[in-house]
């Protein structure tokens, strides 16, 4: 395969949040438990949320009775065990045994509901209880305080509980994986054997004993008190333990009998006890169990204990059991599970333990966990489910109840037999031989924690042991493995020489493995370690006469680097060169790669120093290597020429006398192009293959793997062609439709509707709408898979064929089945519809491809046969569709005829099978893609029948491939899960989608759409490729160049005559040309300022043109092209690195930026910016003119060069550039810091709107928003012109034309008027020179007037826009904010429609004097039908009556009713009888429902009240106030007379001035309000104004005399 394939990812490092995000992933969420929630409705994500956290809601919907079965009868095994154990357990805690049992009944009802492991029995251990004991003891003693002893026993276990649920909700479970499997055996060995020796107490009958648990104390104990040994209770516990063994042996040896060995502890319990009540064996010295309560537990909250005196013993004890209960309980849980092939998350197992410890303590139980014992048994009785848990607890609660004081007489000697048995079976000898064997520092961590806990305390043990554990893992990091590659005999394959002694060395090459991060524990030694690798092969070399010329890092096993290490590789880099070695890498990984771009260490390595694999390493190096050596005698003459031992090294200058025009690509040559001071030109049809041939010739190896390294060696000048190949190709995915089936087999998308159409192996075919991202429609075809299915549109059928044998084709819209026919006589793997005949190709696993015509019946017309195992595609020639090819699992690929069965030739195209074949459909390459099962996609010319790439990079089967119909890219999908896009030119690997559905199958795509469809196992996605935005650009004079693909065309907006209108927004008639084309695949194309050149960049080159013949004048390599605004240029080739060239294409400066720069911007100033700030440097000296922190998205400068626009994610803002500041400043040769010129610029306005394209004419600055507004901004003012119904991208302005130019993304271009004389005008104003804007103000045509007086406006010059406006409302409204009445008068006069009579109305609001106007307006208005104008103006004189009046004519009585109730309550009675007669006529229980206020006072709140507030208001109506004391009015409160009577205090003795009525009628109505509130006028009262509208707040009344006002 050719290396330039085999390229490292060099992609910008992701950002700090994304990097954390997977950092935080991988180290808390390895399991990744939010994949359920993907692609799940509300309730649905609720449902799994619930399910993950309360596991007993996914399992026990499903649960049956069959299983309940097999559960009850694990309960009821496990409880027998339970009952000995726990009180076993408990007296080794030193607590009372009723607190065991009380452990084994809400723990496991706790476990049952959040337990995630279907086999844990939950249980107290040995291990834990003694620990408890020892740990407590040491502050409270359980025989003198037992009652202190049990509450901090309790709280320990609280501790617990919170400790495991917090290491389970932030899922560091992390920490228990610290207690290695070394330290729990040994712990546990250790732990068993002062077990069993504490339990010689009572298997001696011992009274008094010692409290320590170590071995010494406890032998001593033993002895000391020797007298008190009693035969008989020895004699018990021998019988009992020798039962207990048995039992266990038996189980062993015949696993069906593992009951046997459950039962035995109650067995021996149940048999103690008669033997203890019928000897009565406490009198013959063996003591018994005691006195046990009936009952269930009682509550034990209140007794938790945080004495400070206590809780750091309380905290230690809850913090080893806990983790030694965690580390115990996972491994087992997940043992069991592993058996099952079932999976346990040990983060639910945390939290559940936790909350049944927490639970536990509040309810009288001590630590509980899954211990193995009981766990076994529960497996092997044939749990099912944790609700065998729950039946554990539900017996055990019926021995508390109703048995638990017949185990009083349990004999101690019966108990410390059960405990023994258990704890032998803990010490496992053979597992510590093992360690021994395999490796000897476990064994020796495992002897520490063995040795620690029996002869010193059982937490000195664990943590020595765990400690041991830790130091090892450092010294693991700290020194990590380094060993030296070979080459395997026979192989590709390379392995450590010291494991493979027969590999081969490299001669000069030295590759060298390291095996773990690289960070300051290790830094140090791995930088000596690999220079002693370099010193041992310089010492063998030298033996051989050889030099080392390359070390070549295997980095694959470096998961992460951190500076230390980054500081050791750049020091070894520095040291081999110093010795005149290279340094080389390989595969780094992506944190370590990242780095490495981010620290500049790749550039100083250098790229082509950076691998994929050791075998392209190797290659690369012995090519460097290979230098000509001198065949010179020992006398130093080199005449005589090479012996035939010597191989001569490949000398470039032999070639460089070819007689031949070379340039350095095809893509370069036009006409001829001088290179270099070899003055060699190339042409590449007939140098390349001479150079290829002689490469292959050289080194017996494919030609295109040395083809780009000898141009180099040819080439004096920078290696252009080697930095190309490993730029990528920036392409946009996105993402667009996603759908969760079963797994899909083919795909195919409508060339008119939003369609997907997806076959499934479930034997279903699917249409999706991918616009509504909905299903469209849905066919039954078969019970088995359909592995095809295709489109046919210009019938509208669907064709379909599954693995029945049968082809079906259906009627999409009718849903009709059109055909069903019985096509071959095995599974149909694939079917091609023909684009223009009746035709449709069949391939099947009968090795037969057919031919069937459905405009003769479906009749099967060709047959062709050729193939010797299963045909899994065919496809048409798009270029010639009378040819197809086939791809079978018989290796080859066939090319037919339709016209012959037989083939037209056959590629030999794999090793394995070929799974599937595309055509190239883009350019005239005869090319086609083929994909198989030997991991590999080919590339294949079709006319010379030659391989021309082999893609490789898969790590399982190709299954499906494509030439992409739009882009120069393949797309190749394989059952390894990843989708791999490759550049169809240079055949690099661009990128790699992995969406997680597992295996892919297949592609779906369409001419002209950018769409891709993929089908996995788990369903489809479908991804957009490429940019939205066009690449274009407009010159000044109206010609616009554009790229569609690698096809350049142009248009010139000046054939589209002065004569031909078309209106704003419409497409431009425009006559689309040829212009060439280009081998680069444009990211950006741009005139120069003059217009003169155009440039294409693209492919990480760019290429400039002439823009009339298409002639390349120069190129070079380049992320990003900028011009400035004089014509030269600057390019970006990296991140650290921006060349400048002059207007005669000469490189003039070469900048090393101090920051990464991420984008460059040119104009007046080159800008450069970073993810946080841009700066801006001139062109001549590159000195910094002014750093500005914002977050620049683009720069737009005015050809005046003195306004700049920057542009940002949300806002945009515009400077003025001050040049005459900053020249003065260099010019005064003051230094310029970090920051620059201060005042090089002055931010002018911000505006908040996001710019997606923008540029400027004069100062006026035209972009269009997010929003798609097309707006222009002068002097802060934002103007919108059109609102955009698609997205559009401005091109540029003309201004003979005075109209701006846009194009989308069909290459359509519109254009939109845009007067210049208007923008002229709009800037003359902001520079202040009036004169001059009066001058061009005739120029600006009507229609624009309202545009100026509305700018003139904003600019605070209002007589200006008076006199300029032409619309009536807004030079109305600009009449009354000057308080030029008049004006507004006349123009009220003049109107003529209902929208002036309504300005009419405004002006008397204003202008109070002309009340008789408004009542003649009335009389006019009510005369023509006009009621809502007579009634506002009637409203608006205070003519209530005359309002009430009108309502009553225009039949709206009941409007009138609430209208009097409101302003002139004396008429409500004559219109509630108005309003009644009227209801009579309809319904007369309704009328007579109406009230009277006259009958029926009580019924109307403030009756009296609005009346008497009526006859005052009379006495001032028909009084206006002037026009100019409106405001005052208009300010007052807009409560009604009643709500402000009620707020006024109002004297008792003064009467009303009215005399309407007296004190006692208002005092008797205030009664019926509010009992004794008195009102009191206030200092800022009404003085006597009364309102008639008190909601509109119109002032209709006026006394001048301070009177009460109600």
């Amino acid at each position: 395969m050719d290396s330039s394939n085999r390229t490292v990812s060099f992609a910008a490092p992701r950002g700090f949040g994304t990097t954390l995000k997977s950092d935080l992933k991988e180290t808390f969420f390895p399991d990744d438990p939010f994949k359920q929630f993907e692609n799940q409705k509300p309730l649905g994500k609720v449902k799994k949320g619930l399910q993950y956290l309360v596991p007993i809601c996914e399992w026990l919907p499903k649960y049956t009775l069959k299983t309940f079965q097999y559960d009850v009868l694990a309960g009821i095994t496990i409880t027998s065990l339970a009952i000995p154990q726990g009180i076993s357990y408990a007296k080794l805690g030193q607590l009372p045994p009723i607190v065991g049992l009380y452990s084994s009944f809400v723990p496991p009802i706790i476990y049952a509901i959040f337990g995630d492991s279907k086999y844990i029995a939950v249980g107290t251990v040995a291990a834990c209880s003694l620990l408890i004991a020892e740990i407590i003891g040491e502050v409270a003693s359980p025989k003198t305080e037992p009652a202190l002893y049990l509450h901090l026993v309790f709280t320990a276990t609280f501790v617990t509980g919170i400790m495991q649920t917090l290491l389970g909700v932030l899922r560091l479970g992390i920490l228990v994986d610290f207690l290695s499997h070394s330290t729990i055996t040994g712990f546990m060995g250790g732990t068993a054997v002062i077990i069993c020796l504490q339990q010689l107490k009572g298997m001696l009958g011992l009274k008094n004993f010692t409290t320590k648990t170590d071995v010494v104390n406890v032998l001593r104990a033993v002895f000391e008190h020797r007298k008190e040994w009693r035969w008989e209770s020895a004699v018990v516990g021998i019988i009992f333990l020798i039962f207990l063994q048995f039992t266990r042996w038996l189980r062993d040896r015949k696993p069906k009998l593992f009951w046997v060995s459950a039962m035995s502890p109650l067995v021996v319990v149940v048999s103690g006890c008669l033997f203890a009540y019928f000897t009565h064996a406490q009198d013959h010295g063996i003591p018994i169990v005691g006195d046990l309560k009936r009952g269930i537990n009682p509550p034990s909250i209140q007794f938790l204990n945080f004495d400070r005196k206590y809780f750091p013993h309380i905290v230690k004890a809850g913090a080893i059991t806990g983790m030694i209960a965690l580390a115990e309980g996972i491994a087992i849980g997940r043992s069991f599970g592993i058996m099952r092939n079932e999976n346990v998350d040990g983060n639910k197992e945390m939290i559940a333990y936790g909350l049944m410890n927490i639970v536990g303590s509040f309810t009288s139980c001590y630590l509980t966990t899954g211990p193995f014992s009981k766990t076994a048994v529960n497996y092997n009785a044939g749990a099912k489910t944790p609700m065998s848990n729950a039946v554990m607890a539900v017996f055990m609660a019926l021995v508390l109840l109703f048995l638990a004081p017949l185990f009083s007489y349990t004999p101690l000697v019966a108990l410390s037999a059960i405990i023994m048995s258990a704890m032998l079976g803990l010490i496992k000898y053979e597992e510590a031989i093992e360690l021994f064997k395999v490796d000897k520092f476990d064994f020796v961590v495992c002897m520490a924690a063995f040795l620690g806990v029996a002869f010193i305390s059982m937490d000195m043990g664990l943590g020595l042991s765990v400690v041991l554990g830790l130091v090892r893992a450092l010294l693991y990091v700290a020194r990590p493995g380094t060993c030296k590659l070979g080459r395997l005999p026979d192989s590709v394959l390379y392995r450590d020489i010291e494991q493979y002694p027969d590999a081969a060395r490299n001669s000069g090459i030295i590759v060298l493995q390291i095996g773990s991060p690289i960070y300051f524990a290790n830094g140090n030694y791995v930088r000596e370690r690999v220079l002693r690798w370099v010193r041992d092969e310089q010492s063998h070399l030298e033996t051989t006469g050889d030099e080392l010329q390359h070390v070549v890092l295997e980095l694959s096993g470096v998961v992460t680097i951190d500076m230390t290490g980054l500081e050791t590789l750049k020091e070894i880099n520095k040291t081999l060169r110093a010795n005149d070695v290279k340094l080389g890498i390989i595969n780094p990984r992506l944190k370590v790669m990242e780095k490495m771009i981010t620290s500049h260490f790749i550039d100083k390595l250098g790229k082509e120093n950076v691998y994929l694999s050791i075998e392209e390493a190797i290659e690369n190096c012995k090519f460097s290597t290979s230098k000509p050596k001198k065949t010179t005698s020992e006398s130093g003459d080199s005449s005589k020429g090479p012996s035939p031992n010597t191989v001569v090294g490949f000398e470039p200058e032999p070639i460089a006398h070819i007689s031949l025009p070379i340039s350095l690509s095809h893509r370069r040559t036009h006409k001829h192009t001088l290179f270099t001071e070899r003055a060699l030109t190339v042409t590449a049809k007939t140098v390349r293959p001479l150079l290829l041939t002689l490469f292959a010739s050289i080194y017996n190896a494919k030609p295109s793997s040395f083809a780009l390294r000898a141009l180099h060696q040819l080439l004096p000048s920078e290696p252009v062609i080697s930095k190309l190949t490993k730029m990528p190709l920036r392409l946009d995915i996105k993402r667009k439709f996603v759908q969760r089936t079963e797994r899909v087999k083919s795909l195919d998308l409508h060339p008119t509707e939003p369609w997907i159409l997806a076959s499934l192996y479930s034997g279903t075919v699917f249409i999706f709408n991918y616009q509504s991202q909905s299903m469209a429609k849905s066919f039954e075809v078969s019970e088995l898979p359909v592995r095809s299915a295709k489109f046919v549109a210009r019938k509208q059928w669907v064709v379909a064929a599954a693995d029945d044998m049968f082809i079906r084709a259906y009627n999409y819209n009718t849903m009709d089945k059109v055909k069903v026919f019985e096509a071959h006589s095995d599974y149909i793997r694939c079917v091609a519809v023909h684009p223009t005949l009746p035709y449709v190709l069949s391939s099947s696993d009968d090795m037969l491809i057919k031919l069937w015509d459905w405009e003769k019946g479906w009749m099967c017309t060709q047959i062709f046969e050729g193939h010797c195992h299963y045909v899994m595609q065919v496809t048409f020639n798009p270029k010639d569709t009378n040819t197809f090819a086939s791809a079978s699992l018989d290796h080859t690929v066939k090319i037919w005829n339709l016209a012959s069965p037989d083939p037209n030739f056959t590629l030999d195209a794999h090793v394995k099978g070929v799974n599937c074949v595309d055509y190239f459909t883009g350019g005239d390459k005869p090319y086609l893609i083929t994909g198989s099962d030997d991991h590999t996609a080919k590339v294949w010319d079709y006319q010379t029948k030659t391989c021309v790439q082999t893609l490789e990079g898969h790590t399982h089967n190709v299954s499906a491939v494509c030439f992409h119909p739009e882009l120069p890219v393949i797309i190749t999908g394989s059952e390894d899960g990843t989708v791999r896009i490759w550049h169809s030119t240079t055949y690099r690997l661009e990128n790699t989608l992995n969406y997680g559905l597992e295996r892919v199958w297949a592609f779906g795509y369409m001419k002209g759409s950018r769409r891709i469809v993929i089908g996995y196992d788990e369903g489809a996605i479908m991804v957009k490729i490429g940019r939205e935005v066009p690449v274009a650009s407009m010159d000044s004079s109206g010609k616009i160049i554009w790229a569609k693909h690698n096809e350049i065309q142009t248009v010139n907006i000046k054939s589209v005559g002065a004569d031909f209108e078309v209106a704003d927004g419409e497409r431009l008639p425009l006559a689309v040309k040829e212009l060439g084309t280009c081998d680069l695949y444009p990211q950006s194309l741009q005139h120069n300022p003059n217009g003169r050149f155009v440039v294409v960049c693209g492919d990480g080159e760019y290429i400039i043109y002439t823009g009339l013949a298409w002639r390349n004048r120069s190129f070079g390599s380049a992320l990003e092209f900028v011009w400035s605004s004089d014509g030269e240029y600057a390019v970006r080739e990296s991140t650290s690195r921006i060349k400048i060239f002059s207007k005669a294409f000469q490189e003039k400066k070469n900048v090393r930026p101090t920051f990464s720069v991420e984008h460059i911007y040119g104009g007046v100033l080159l800008a450069m910016r970073s993810n946080d700030f841009v700066c801006f440097y001139d062109w001549v000296e590159c000195r910094l003119i002014r750093r500005i922190d914002v977050n620049v998205k683009n720069v737009y400068w005015a050809d005046s060069g003195d306004l700049v626009a920057i542009s940002s994610d949300s806002s945009f803002y515009v400077l003025k550039y001050n040049r005459d500041i900053v020249s003065s400043y260099f010019d005064s040769g003051r230094p310029v810091d970090e920051l620059g010129v201060e005042d090089a610029f002055e931010l002018l306005f911000e505006i908040n709107e996001r710019v997606r394209t923008g540029l400027w004419v004069g100062d006026c600055f035209i972009y269009n928003n997010s929003s798609w507004r097309l707006n222009y901004c002068v002097g802060g003012e934002v103007t919108t012109m059109f609102h955009l119904d698609r997205p559009m991208y401005l091109l540029g302005y003309l201004a003979n034309q005075s109209c701006l130019y846009l194009i989308d993304k069909e290459f359509n271009v519109m254009g939109y008027t845009l007067l210049l004389s208007l923008i002229e005008y709009k800037t003359l104003i902001i520079r202040g020179d009036l004169e001059r804007a009066k001058q061009i103000f005739p120029t600006i045509p009507p229609e624009q007037h309202n545009s100026v007086a509305r700018f003139l406006e904003s600019r605070g010059m209002l007589e200006d826009a008076l006199v300029v406006a032409t619309d009536a409302d807004y030079k109305f409204d600009l009449a009354i904010q000057l308080g030029r009445l008049e004006i507004a008068m006349e123009i009220a006069k003049e109107a003529q429609s209902e929208s002036q009579v309504e300005a009419a109305g405004r002006i008397s609001y204003v202008h109070w004097e002309d009340a008789q106007g408004i009542l003649k307006l009335a009389s006019l208005a009510k005369e023509q039908g006009k009621n809502n104008v007579a009634f506002l103006c009637l409203f608006m004189l205070g003519k209530v009556e005359e309002c009430i009046q009108l309502l009553l004519e225009s039949e709206r009585i009941p409007e009138a009713a609430l209208m009097a109730r409101s302003y002139l309550p004396s008429k409500v009675s004559e219109i509630v009888s108005i309003w009644r007669n009227d209801l009579n006529k309809v319904n007369k229980r309704a009328a007579e429902s109406l009230a009277d206020p006259q009958e029926y006072p009580n019924l109307f709140e403030d009756w009296q009240v609005s009346l008497a507030l009526e006859s005052k208001s009379a006495e001032n109506s028909g009084i206006h106030p002037p026009a100019e004391q409106y405001p005052i009015y208009a300010e007052k409160s807009t409560t009604s007379l009643v709500e402000r009577f009620r707020s006024m205090q109002i004297d008792e003795e003064a009467p009303f001035e009215n005399g309407d009525l007296d004190q006692e009628e208002v005092q008797e109505n205030g009664e019926n309000q509010d009992e004794g509130e008195t009102v009191e006028e206030e200092d800022d009262s009404t003085n006597g104004v009364v309102l008639v509208n008190g909601d509109q707040g119109e002032e209709l009344g006026v006394n001048d005399e301070r009177t009460p006002s109600p």
